[in-house]
């Protein structure tokens, strides 16, 4: 070997020896100079900030931005589900907002999706409030919808607790519209709360709360209670003030024409990002070429060989600790308040030509089971049902593919909201009848079920559970969903992904590691 041979195998077989041992994997896309952004989660809240960062930096930078999704769908808790054969979209998830929620309103009209409007031709809706005991006039959860005289009838029966309470909704309603919206971004919600003047509303149990303000236990257990298990799962102790309020709102629920999920997925769509679904963020830790390497499985935790990273400079956390699982470990965190402990809820969706029975609820009882029954904390509830509403579906049957078929059957669509799961017997036991034997429930008349359950549908209030102070948990690095203490709801969401996305926008960017 000459010394020219010599010299060119050292130059390039030398630096090879050692590159195994210390090999950094590449990160997806590799080191460019334009910011990277990371969401984590396609819910709501995901979505705001990906379309309000899209909106402030359209004209005047560049962000490159992914959302990793763990589920096969986007929209999180919001889920709009086209039964087979139906022209209909029913909702799995949340049902609907509030006319009120200016984030909402803001980002329907920027995606162009409509309102769903109401059939004028429809008749009012009976009403009822079961107790465990006997059927009674149910309250109006909506404000809007009283007359004079439903005000006059409450006062009559409960003094002058809806007087105050009434008060105390209107006063809580006009802070909660100013909440993020003050100034152009806030670091912590708990100061936004003190700046807004709601700081005594979530500080306490709704419970505590209005009984301070001289609020009859009367009142609260037939008037506001039913609404807010309607409306948030929850009994009144096991929750702040503000949803409290906010479910007996003055103000008009409203829901999105084709399904909620529709928004969701048109500010994303919108919003130019790259979105992986069914891609699960296992781990945040340091980044090799920017301050933050995720570690993501593809479908299974547990197949290693689906194992990718990719690093970025800002981290979006829209999804709920408690439920991601994602391990924040190798960051040592200090700013992280104690993970709120969530409640489960059960929505169940069936068809049906038949009426409710009422014996399904008391063996005596013998009246009609009104449209929209609400409920009270009541031990006797077996199962602990929050909700029974009924409206109608419409189901186009027999028809082969591609044949214009007009003729549609039309049945009861019954939404059950409860704590635990309604099995099959209990559907059946609703319309008066036994399970026996083998069986199919078309053979009890039910035509179509859906069951979703929502492992981690709304956090539980709690005097040793702190809110979470900041936003920004580390530097470039967003939770999301640590305000959902304080209300959980889409309109909460819209807001903190518009505040974050603010605070992205204005960031002067570093892209080294940390």
């Amino acid at each position: 070997m000459n010394l020219f041979d010599f010299i060119f195998l050292t130059t390039w077989l030398l630096p090879l020896a050692g590159a195994h041992e210390n090999q950094v994997p590449l990160a997806e896309n590799g080191p460019t100079t334009t910011p990277r952004v990371a969401i984590i989660g396609a819910g709501i809240g995901g979505a705001s900030t990906a379309f309000r960062l899209n909106e402030l930096t359209k004209l005047s930078s560049s962000i490159e931005v992914t959302i990793y999704e763990s589920e096969p769908n986007l929209g999180g808790r919001v889920k709009s589900i086209a039964p087979e054969n139906s022209p209909q979209v029913v909702e799995a998830g949340a049902t609907h907002f509030f006319t009120q929620d200016w984030c909402l309103r803001t980002a329907m009209e920027g995606t162009g999706v409509k309102e769903r409007r109401k059939d004028p031709l429809a008749l009012p809706k009976s009403s009822g409030l079961w107790d465990g005991k006997e059927l009674r006039t149910a309250p109006k959860c909506n404000g809007d919808s009283m007359s004079v005289w439903d005000h006059a009838r409450l006062i009559w029966k409960y003094g002058i607790s809806p007087w105050k309470f009434r008060k105390s909704v209107q006063s809580a309603l006009e802070k909660w519209k100013s909440f993020a919206g003050l100034i152009p971004t806030f670091g912590s919600a708990v100061k936004e709360l003190e700046q807004v003047g709601l700081s005594d509303l979530v500080l306490d149990s709704a419970e505590g709360y209005l009984k301070n303000i001289s609020i009859t236990p009367h009142f609260l257990t037939e008037v506001v209670q039913p609404c807010t298990r309607a409306q948030f799962s929850q009994n009144l102790e096991n929750e702040p003030a503000l949803p409290a309020l906010v479910a007996v709102a003055a103000s008009k629920a409203t829901s999105i024409e084709g399904g909620n999920s529709r928004l969701v997925d048109r500010m994303i769509q919108l919003s130019g990002v790259n979105l992986q679904l069914n891609s699960r963020v296992t781990r945040i830790g340091h980044g090799y070429h920017r301050r933050y390497r995720l570690s993501i499985v593809r479908n299974s935790l547990k197949d290693s060989q689906n194992l990718r990273h990719a690093d970025f400079d800002a981290i979006v956390l829209a999804t709920p600790l408690w439920s991601s699982k994602v391990d924040l470990s190798d960051l040592h965190l200090q700013s992280i308040a104690s993970i709120s402990q969530y409640v489960e809820t059960h929505v169940t969706h069936f068809a049906t030509p038949a009426n409710i029975s009422p014996k399904f609820f008391d063996h005596s009882l013998n009246v009609t089971i009104p449209d929209d029954l609400l409920t009270t904390a009541s031990p006797s509830h077996d199962p602990d049902l929050l909700r029974l509403s009924r409206s109608t579906i419409r189901f186009r049957r027999g028809c082969l593919p591609g044949n214009d078929c007009r003729q549609f059957d039309t049945e009861y669509l019954y939404r059950v909201l409860s704590r635990s799961l309604i099995k099959d017997g209990d559907l059946v036991r609703m319309l008066g009848q036994q399970l026996e034997g083998e069986y199919e429930l078309s053979d009890y008349n039910i035509s179509w079920v859906h069951r979703q359950f929502w492992p981690h549908a709304f956090p539980q209030y709690g005097k040793d559970d702190g809110l979470q102070e900041k936003v920004e948990i580390a530097p470039n690095l967003f939770y999301l969903n640590g305000a959902e203490e304080i209300i959980s709801s889409m309109e909460m969401s819209c807001r903190m992904g518009d505040n974050i996305a603010m605070t992205l926008y204005m960031q002067d960017w570093d892209h080294g590691p940390a």
